[in-house]
């Protein structure tokens, strides 16, 4: 009698319904990127889980391996999270008489800032 083993999907909680979700919220995202996403997920549900016999698997405890307890992750808006990156000024070059000035004289410093180069610093402070 021949007995046929029954093969895990490596697919656990990231079913197809789910992955559709995470490109639903992704809409804006373009449709080459999208195209791209859906061929890697095709490729990722196609594999089987691993067994002990796959070389890369050999040394590894398999037996409880599951995706099940993973979930896709919603996307944020980082720059939601921002709040003041740069609390001075941009950056700027200045050229005098077609030469770049080492330092030119920053005003309204706040209070423990010193506007120097580092060789002046190490023999200053």
């Amino acid at each position: 009698m021949t007995s046929l083993t029954e093969t895990k999907s490596l697919v656990g909680a990231f079913t197809p319904e789910a992955f559709a979700a995470a490109l639903a919220e992704q809409s804006a995202a373009p449709a080459w990127w999208l195209d791209r996403k859906r061929a890697a997920y095709e490729k990722f549900a196609a594999l089987p889980m691993p067994v002990r016999t796959d070389e890369m698997w050999r040394f590894s405890s398999i037996a409880t391996l599951t995706l099940a307890g993973f979930t896709h992750s919603p996307i944020e808006n980082p720059k939601s999270k921002i709040e003041d990156p740069i609390p001075f000024g941009p950056a700027a070059l200045t050229f005098l008489n077609n030469t770049l000035t080492p330092s030119t004289p920053t005003p309204a410093l706040p209070a423990g800032v010193i506007d120097t180069t580092l060789t002046e610093a190490a023999a200053k402070h």
